[in-house]
């Protein structure tokens, strides 16, 4: 895109321009420089301005798209509200599918606040209170149509889905769905009947109902075929229970058709293969318990010999006594060193024992405390 200058800056231009392209001028270089640093700045404004222009307009262009988008999907969550055309025109009607329709407004709001993990409880008992209100008031609207807690009710089926039909009741030999037609709300919006979850499930509903349909009616005109189908209906359940079966042997192993299938890896004479661990554990099991039966005898634990290679000798008296504090022996053993040692704490002279709870650290030089 061509930058656009605006008349002040256009003319600014022509006139460094005219300055530095004039041969005969008496300007000095630094002038000169600094000229073109100018236009260099009036160029990168300009161009940082178009720039920016662009940005701006990929930016609201997307912030319409994506207005354009919530609110369709705005529109495809929420059904739209209706209208007195659509009741026919009778006012009480209408004003009940208003109602209905903001209890559904409102049901879906509750929803999403006890679906949110960031709700409150406050927020999540007004929620729950709004639920119950709701289904409270569908069963006031269509008591024949909700329960008291807002749950659809089974519709009075025609004669001939009932047992109790007998031989004086006319059945209705329409299909189900020709009786009981889709009376949701979404009815009046054919276009977006396959995406409901209301939809789906009347369909499922009508297939079952002709399933049960079709056999109540066999079981009132063939008894016996009836009886044929429900014991041909057993025995393949059977048949696939069996089917399903495993047979296991005393090694865990599967039997199929005579033939031993593994379940777990074997060796080729039929043991199982064992892991690392298993080996390890059950190693230690057997070492444990070969000890336990004494037929495994362990060794004894290796003695630490006292270090009898120093001695030290205390300045008061002249004591001599070992690294643990034992007195030496005498004559002391041959090659031994002696190191002189301070007076330990509690001692006296001529007492001949170190005092428990000290010890003397020759590279400190002096006498420490011990437990």
């Amino acid at each position: 895109m061509k930058p656009t200058y605006s008349p002040a800056q256009q003319s600014r231009l022509d006139a460094i321009s005219a300055q530095l392209q004039n041969a005969h001028s008496s300007l000095p270089e630094l002038s000169k420089d600094a000229l073109r640093r100018e236009a260099l700045q009036i160029h990168k404004d300009v161009e940082t301005k178009e720039q920016l222009r662009v940005e701006q307009k990929a930016a609201a262009k997307k912030e319409r798209a994506e207005a354009k988008a919530k609110a369709a999907k705005r529109v495809a969550d929420y059904p739209a509200k209706p209208t007195l055309e659509e009741c026919h025109g009778d006012a009480g009607v209408y004003r009940d599918e208003v109602e209905m329709w903001q209890l559904g407004l409102d049901e879906r709001a509750a929803q999403k606040i006890l679906d949110s993990p960031k709700s409150s409880l406050p927020y999540r008992d007004s929620a729950n209170r709004t639920l119950r209100k709701c289904a409270q008031r569908r069963h006031e609207l269509y008591p024949d149509y909700y329960g008291p807690n807002g749950e659809r009710l089974p519709r009075r089926h025609s004669p001939v889905n009932s047992a109790e039909t007998g031989g004086s009741v006319i059945a209705d030999e329409r299909s189900y769905a020709e009786r009981e037609p889709f009376d949701g709300y979404l009815k009046r919006h054919p276009n977006t009947l396959t995406l409901g979850d209301e939809y789906h499930s009347w369909q499922v509903r009508c297939e079952f109902m002709e399933y049960v349909c079709a056999m109540y009616k066999l079981k009132r005109e063939d008894p016996e075929e009836y009886e044929r189908q429900q014991q041909a209906i057993r025995e393949a359940d059977e048949k696939r229970r069996r089917a399903n079966l495993v047979p296991i042997d005393h090694r865990g192993r599967a039997i199929e058709n005579g033939a031993v299938k593994p379940f777990v890896p074997t060796n080729p004479d039929g043991s199982y293969i064992r892991s690392p661990l298993q080996m390890k554990v059950w190693g230690e099991q057997s070492r444990e318990f070969a000890r336990l039966r004494g037929e495994i005898v362990d060794a004894p634990a290796p003695v630490e010999l006292p270090d009898r290679t120093t001695a030290y000798r205390l300045t008061l008296d002249g004591f001599l006594f070992w690294g643990d504090n034992t007195p030496c022996e005498s004559p002391l053993p041959a090659g031994t060193k002696v190191i002189n040692a301070p007076t330990p704490p509690h001692y006296h002279q001529n007492d001949n024992e170190i005092p428990a709870g000290v010890k003397f650290d020759p590279i400190a030089f002096l006498w420490m405390q011990v437990q």
